[in-house]
C-alpha cells in the first residue's frame, strides 16, 4: 500500500463541465462545521484503517476533491498529523493538495511548514473569453501570482488545463500553452473536454446555446501541444500528463501501474486485498460512520483475476513508458504476446502499438485512438 488519496468533497462553486463528487455553500448552511467534523472523520477514518493493514509505509500521499484548500492549514494539517501517527509516512513522501488558483501566500507557507511539497492548480484556460464559459472565476494575475509564489516557496507546480472547449481555436489554445510554458510549471496535465451527463455544460449544448466541440480539431491540440511540450524540455509520460525531468506525478503512477492505495473520504475510492472500494458519499453519513467506529465503505466490488489483468494492461499502456511485458508475466503467470496474440498483430500492423524489448506501448498514432485499440485488446 505505497499510496494514500484523501477526497475532499468541498467547493465553493460547481464548474459548470464537472460531475465530480463535491458540495458547496449551496448545499449546506452549516458548512464551516460540517468542514470541522469532516476533519474529524478523516482523522478517525486514518485510524480505523490503520488497524487493518499490516505494511504501513506510505510513499505518496494526495489531497485531491472537490478543492481541498477549501479546508483551513489547520484542518489540512491535523489530516496529515493523524496519518503520520497511523502510518509510515517516507522522509522523502510526494505529498500533493490540489487548490484554486489565487490562494494567499500565508495559505501556501502554511502548506509547506506541513510538509507538503507538491501542488496542483485547475487552472484550464489562460483565454478571458473561455474562463466564464467554464464558470471559473480567477484570473490569469491570480495564476501568475500563485504559481510565482509557490515556486519561490520551493513547491513543485503542476497545471491543469482543458481543450476541445465549445468555440475554441487553435490560435487561443496555442496562447494557453505558451502562457503556461511562460510560468514553469514542472508538470502539465491536458485533458480533452468530456461532456459528462448531469451537467449544464451538457444541458447547455444540448439546448444549442454553446456549439458542439470539435473532435478533429481537439486532436490536432493535442498533436499540437505534444510538439510544442517536446520542445520546452517536457517528458510525455502518460497519454494526458508531460512533465519536466525527474517531476512526474509519483502519485497517479500506482494508479496507473494498477497497485494498491487507500482512499479515505467521502466518495473516495480505494483497491487493495483484491478488491475496489468506494466510500459512503454524503458527508453528514459517512461522518456518521465514522463516528459509529466503522470502515465508512459503502460499495464493495470483487476484482478477480481476470479483471485485474484487463485493468492493468489498459492503465500501463496509458504510461508513455508502455506496459512492461516481464512484469506482467511474473504478474499474472501468463504471457500477454500469447494471450492476447491476434489483437496485437493486428495492432502492430495497423502501426497504433510497438512491441520491442518486452515492452508494449502505443504509438503517437495509437494515442490519437487509445480507446479503440484498448477494446481490441481487452477480452
Amino acid at each position: 500500500m505505497p499510496s494514500i488519496y484523501l477526497h475532499i468533497p468541498f467547493c465553493h462553486l460547481r464548474c459548470n463541465f464537472c460531475n465530480l463528487h463535491t458540495y458547496g455553500m449551496g448545499n449546506y448552511d452549516a458548512l464551516p462545521t460540517l468542514r470541522d467534523d469532516y476533519t474529524a472523520a478523516l482523522c478517525r477514518e486514518a485510524e480505523l484503517w490503520a488497524a487493518e493493514v499490516g505494511d504501513r509505509h506510505v510513499a505518496t500521499v494526495f489531497f485531491g476533491g472537490g478543492t481541498p484548500t477549501e479546508l483551513s492549514v489547520a484542518q489540512l494539517g491535523a489530516v496529515l498529523g493523524a496519518l503520520r501517527r497511523c502510518f509510515d509516512i517516507s522522509n522523502d513522501a510526494e505529498i500533493t493538495v490540489e487548490g484554486y488558483p489565487g490562494l494567499a501566500r500565508e495559505y501556501l507557507v502554511g502548506l509547506q511548514a506541513l510538509g507538503v511539497n507538491r501542488v496542483s492548480f485547475g487552472v484550464q484556460s489562460f483565454d478571458p473569453t473561455l474562463l466564464p464559459l467554464l464558470d471559473r472565476q480567477h484570473t490569469i494575475d491570480d495564476v501568475a501570482r500563485t504559481v510565482q509564489e509557490a515556486q519561490s516557496l520551493g513547491f513543485s507546480v503542476a497545471l491543469d488545463f482543458i481543450y476541445g472547449l465549445p468555440g475554441q481555436t487553435m490560435a487561443q489554445w496555442e496562447a494557453t500553452l505558451d502562457q503556461a510554458l511562460a510560468l514553469s510549471p514542472n508538470h502539465l496535465s491536458l485533458y480533452a473536454l468530456s461532456i459528462e451527463e448531469a451537467t449544464r455544460l451538457r444541458a447547455l449544448i444540448k439546448a444549442g446555446v454553446l456549439p458542439t466541440p470539435d473532435a478533429d480539431l481537439a486532436a490536432d491540440m493535442y498533436r499540437r501541444a505534444m510538439v510544442r511540450l517536446a520542445e520546452a524540455g517536457f517528458e510525455h509520460y502518460e497519454i494526458s500528463n508531460w512533465a519536466r525531468p525527474g517531476h512526474a506525478c509519483r502519485h497517479n503512477q500506482v494508479y496507473w501501474r494498477n497497485e494498491p492505495w487507500l482512499g479515505l473520504g467521502a466518495g473516495a475510492y480505494g483497491w487493495r486485498a483484491g478488491e475496489r472500494y468506494t466510500n459512503i458519499l454524503a458527508p453528514t453519513h459517512y461522518i456518521e460512520a465514522v463516528q459509529a467506529g466503522h470502515l465508512p465503505i459503502g460499495r464493495r466490488e470483487p476484482i478477480d483475476r481476470h479483471t485485474e489483468m484487463n485493468e492493468t494492461l489498459m492503465l500501463g499502456l496509458r504510461l508513455r513508458a508502455g506496459l512492461d511485458l516481464t512484469a506482467f508475466e511474473r504478474r499474472f503467470s501468463v504471457r500477454l504476446v500469447e494471450a492476447r496474440g491476434p489483437a496485437l498483430a493486428e495492432l502492430v500492423r495497423w502501426g497504433l502499438v510497438s512491441l520491442a524489448r518486452d515492452t508494449l506501448r502505443l504509438t503517437d498514432q495509437g494515442l490519437l485512438v487509445a480507446n479503440d485499440v484498448l477494446v481490441r485488446l481487452l477480452v
